[in-house]
Formats: C-alpha cells, structure tokens, sequence
C-alpha cells in the first residue's frame, strides 16, 4: 500500500478512500467513508518509511491509543488505527469548517471571540494535560473550528477542536528532545522548547499565549524569520507590550498573556484549567461593560466555510513555518472557501 493518491477507491480497514486532502510530514491524509456506518472520516496513512520503521510502529500504537481515549468537545476525536499490508493508519472525526488561522486570515475576530476560542482550546489542554498528553504544537492552524450557534450572541460562533495530540511525541520518541532535538513551529515555541530542554503541560501554555497575542493584535510577539530568530527571541526578548500594538484592550487580557509568555514555566500558569478561568474572568466583566450599551451579535457576522477538506497542520505561509525536523505539511495556505477547507486529527505536522 502506497501513501500516494492512487489509494482513492480503495478499502483500508472497514474505509474507502474518497479523496486526498491533505500531505503531512507524517503520510497522506484523505477523506473516507466508513462502509457499515456511512461515517465521512479522516484518515491518515503513515508514509511507508516511518511505517517501516520497527520502533516507529511501537511508538505509533502507543501514542495512538492514548490519543484515541482523549473524548472531549474541544479535542478531534481519533475513532480508529490499525495497520494493514505493513501501513499504519490513523482514523480521525472530520472536521469541515477551518482553522483559527483561516479565521484570522480573514480579519481579526472581535476580542470577545478570539477570547472565548482561546478558552475552549485551553479547556481541551487541561483535559488532556490530566491524562498526561502535552501537545507540542499548539498554533493556530492545529487549532480547527466547528460552526455552531452560540449560547451568547457575542461569543465565538465555532467550537474549538485540538488537532494533532501525540504528533510530537510519536516522531521523538522518548529520548530525542532530552538530547537536543528542537521539535514545534518557531513562532509557537516555549523557551524550553527552543533550547530542546524537557517540556510539560506548560509549553502547551506559552503556545496558547502566542495564539491569543497574535488573535488579539493581529501580529506576533516576536518577529521569527528563522529557527535561530525564534531560539534567540523566545528565550531572552521580552514580546512587545501589548498597549503599543493596541491601546484598548482590557489590563486584564495583558496581564493573562504577560503570564502564560513567562521565560520561566514556573512563572506561568501551571496549567490550563487556570487559564481558561482567568479568561472566563475577562469575559464575564468585558461582556457585562458592553451590556451596559448596544451589544452587537458578532457571531451572526462570521460566516461558517463553505466545503470541507483538511487543515491538519498547514503553515498558512507565514515565516513561522514548521522546522524540518518536526515534518509538517508544506505552507501554501488553505485552498478554498472563507475559512478554508479543514478535516481533524492527530499528526498533521510531524
């Protein structure tokens, strides 16, 4: 069985390929229909030589079973993996309707949405933070949306879902970041991460603080053109302050990025559930101010996308493209629709 697209048509497990819809440094990514079920999935097919790969293969099961316990709303479900004629395979809930990065690459959200993305995706991390599963990789384009109505009508109009748990893990095996392998997107990466030292729950936190920088600004806190720009940066510059990038934003949205871009993991929150609760802080007192005049529906103004395919990881063509040694899907951005086609899972990067 080959990772390339002449795979549609054919059955893999109790799935036939309906079309490719994505390619990752990890395999070939497609859309499929389970044949009893008539469930449209993902599926992602290992490439054959990290399927060939003994000590992959081992790895694979592992990581794929811990990923497959995490069921949760804000987490892309993995339903199934296996492995057939020698290819590991991977079997994801499809998801259809974009990425934060295509959210954003069609304006900035208002703040009490991209308030309220970040607290859906940090309630995903505490979920699986609690169960020993850090991310890695957290960025916007892992970060996919499904559309769905709001329970306010100022809040963000999209579940979040966490694609690509176990990614990082799956190609570093156990020991390969404790001997100086850099693995993430440069402009994501926590300190530690930058300095291939040990990383836990709170790296995942310095990432989130960098989506929600760049989601409330328009622009990152740190100008990375390179893997040495972003080593340099992360680990020793401080992020521009907030109020001279935009002067209206509440002390309190400052204050929670401040925290979670702390150089030390000490400094930060020690896990997500904190920081989904001090957001949840920021909304409540941000969305009580503006009921004190004419509250807009924000949601009603963001259109979900039209179609479906496969983010899974896609850089979005910016500088902070995933390093090489992480794998990745190559930038060039999302092909279609307003938010751009999107399906979920586990390994779209490495």
């Amino acid at each position: 069985m080959s990772t390339s697209s002449n795979l549609v048509g054919q059955i893999i497990g109790s799935y036939r390929i309906e079309e490719s819809i994505g390619t990752g440094g990890m395999g070939q990514v497609y859309r499929a229909m389970h044949l009893h079920l008539r469930r449209s999935v993902a599926i992602k097919i290992m490439h054959d030589q990290l399927a060939g790969d003994p000590s992959f293969q081992a790895r694979f099961l592992r990581e794929a079973r811990a990923a497959a316990a995490l069921s949760h709303p804000n987490i892309v479900q993995v339903y199934d993996f296996g492995e057939q004629t020698g290819q590991a395979f991977l079997v994801m809930e499809l998801v259809s309707d974009g990425s934060i990065s295509a959210l954003q690459a069609a304006g900035p959200p208002d703040l009490l949405v991209g308030l309220d993305l970040i607290r859906q995706a940090a309630r995903g991390l505490a979920f699986a933070h609690e169960r020993g599963m850090v991310h890695r990789d957290i960025k916007p384009d892992n970060l996919l949306l499904v559309a769905r109505t709001p329970p306010e009508p100022e809040l963000a109009g999209y579940t979040v879902k966490i694609a690509d748990f176990g990614l990082a893990r799956l190609l570093d095996g156990s020991r390969q970041t404790q001997s100086g392998m850099v693995m993430g997107t440069p402009a994501y990466m926590s300190p530690e991460q930058c300095q291939g030292l040990d990383v836990d729950q709170r790296t995942d936190i310095y990432s989130l603080g960098i989506v929600l920088y760049e989601i409330v600004t328009g622009s990152l806190p740190f100008n990375v053109r390179s893997l040495t720009d972003a080593v340099y940066q992360h680990v020793h510059i401080e992020p521009r302050p907030l109020k001279q990038v935009r002067s209206d934003l509440p002390a309190g949205v400052q204050h929670v990025i401040d925290t979670c871009l702390a150089k030390q993991p000490d400094d930060r929150y020690q896990d997500a559930g904190a920081l989904a609760v001090a957001i949840d802080a920021i909304l409540t007192e941000e969305s009580r101010r503006r009921r004190g005049g004419i509250l807009p529906n924000i949601a009603a103004g963001i259109a979900p996308a039209a179609g479906a395919g496969i983010s899974m990881g896609i850089d979005h063509g910016s500088p902070a493209a995933n390093i090489a040694s992480a794998g990745g899907l190559p930038a060039g951005g999302l092909p279609s629709g307003p938010l751009g086609p999107t399906a979920g899972g586990l390994p779209g990067g490495p």
